[in-house]
């Protein structure tokens, strides 16, 4: 019985989140790395390494004025540290999608993180090469 009560809740909990991500198929398998930058007025990057660090960046100012860990596991981003002054140091996740060129995040249950929320929940970053 618990078995069946646990894949249950397993499948539900995967469900839900398919049923948001149908219109966010990603177009490429694995998590892109590099610089990215926000699509209006520039106004974040990221720089996202293949070891999951990430670096996040105010404007054009060169140096990071925060940074963290993240993780992948299929479409799901999550981010584990986040260095932000006074920001809650609770992980969040996010769906991802990337066209190639564009990746966007959109929030896949909580982050009470509010500045982590405002720079990925429905947001838009550009590959720069």
């Amino acid at each position: 019985v618990a078995v069946i009560v646990l894949t249950g809740l397993v499948l539900g909990c995967a469900s839900s989140p398919g049923e948001k991500s149908t219109s966010m198929m990603r177009r490429t398998s694995e998590f892109p790395t590099g610089r990215f930058v926000h699509e209006n007025l520039n106004i974040w990057a990221f720089e996202f390494d293949e070891d999951g660090t990430w670096r996040g960046y105010q404007g054009d100012v060169a140096t990071p004025v925060i940074s963290g860990k993240y993780g992948i596991t299929g479409n799901l981003y999550t981010e584990m540290t986040h260095d932000y002054p006074g920001s809650p140091m609770i992980p969040a996740t996010y769906f991802w999608t990337y066209n190639g060129k564009k990746l966007t995040f959109e929030l896949w249950g909580e982050d009470v993180n509010s500045h982590r929320k405002s720079v990925y929940d429905g947001q838009t970053y550009i590959r720069v090469e």
